[in-house]
């Protein structure tokens, strides 16, 4: 195993090993001793030492598979030599992530739909199955459509170092995790194909419940107003540009579902 040295972030290598290539992840320094500090005292998230994204990320990686949502087999046991305190061995999944494929605009509308769908129904039973359980842990802290491989038919989930500590109310959570991944589209796609791609989530999704209370948990009840503390999107999309924006694609979202439910 290779020593760490002096580095900031995370480090990945692929290296051979009986019963197929692994991945060794190495934990980094990834904030200064405020952030540190300040995640410690807020209480919500797990620690983001290198220790204990390590630590947080087996745990959740275990918990997302005892709940049958894919992620990458933790080989870590395994392959003892190869993992660390700071390394954790996971099974090499040769999949692209589901966020370099939406890149991608040259395939047509009708497959791109298809791959949506498919993923919204998965997504929507993590969701379900946080909310019944009232398992923050099952809720992605950081999710975006990056954090998503896709295998075959699996829809892989990765990059599970932190995560909301339990006894919190996962529907916020549920909400700031969609509004996670609906903003990668928004930052990246043209306005029509967001459009487009935002129909083709929801049509697959099959709980328009939970999508709503997502909405309502940004924007206001009416579908039409932001609540006060989302008002300053409109600031920032003066001076930061459409990427500034925050709470913009959850008001698409919920003026698409109160289309359809009108």
């Amino acid at each position: 195993m290779r020593t760490p040295g002096p580095m900031r972030g995370n480090r990945l290598w692929v290296v051979p090993a009986e019963g197929g290539p692994v991945v060794q992840k190495l934990y980094g320094p990834r904030y200064g001793p405020i952030r540190r500090m300040l995640t410690a005292l807020a209480g919500r998230k797990t620690g983001c030492a290198p220790e204990a994204r390590r630590r947080t990320e087996a745990c959740l990686l275990a918990l997302f598979a005892s709940h049958g949502f894919p992620v990458p087999r933790d080989r870590s046991a395994e392959l003892p030599w190869l993992a660390s305190d700071r390394v954790l061995v996971l099974e090499y999944v040769a999949a692209p992530p589901l966020g370099n494929i939406l890149r991608e605009r040259l395939f047509d509308r009708r497959r791109r739909d298809g791959l949506l769908g498919r993923f919204a129904a998965a997504w929507c039973a993590r969701h379900r199955k946080a909310l019944d359980l009232c398992e923050p842990r099952l809720v992605q802290e950081h999710g975006t459509f990056d954090h998503v491989l896709v295998d075959g038919d699996r829809f892989v989930t990765i990059d599970l170092e932190q995560g909301f500590r339990p006894g919190q109310r996962v529907a916020p959570l549920v909400a700031k995790e969609v509004a996670g991944y609906l903003r990668t589209l928004w930052n990246r796609t043209s306005r029509e194909i967001f459009e487009a791609d935002l129909r083709a989530i929801v049509s697959g999704y099959p709980e328009r419940g939970i999508l709503r209370s997502a909405a309502v948990e940004y924007v206001g009840g009416d579908g039409r107003r932001p609540k006060l503390r989302w008002r300053v999107d409109a600031i920032l999309r003066k001076f930061g540009g459409r990427g500034a924006a925050k709470y913009a694609p959850l008001l698409a979202l919920s003026r698409l579902l109160a289309r359809e439910h009108d």
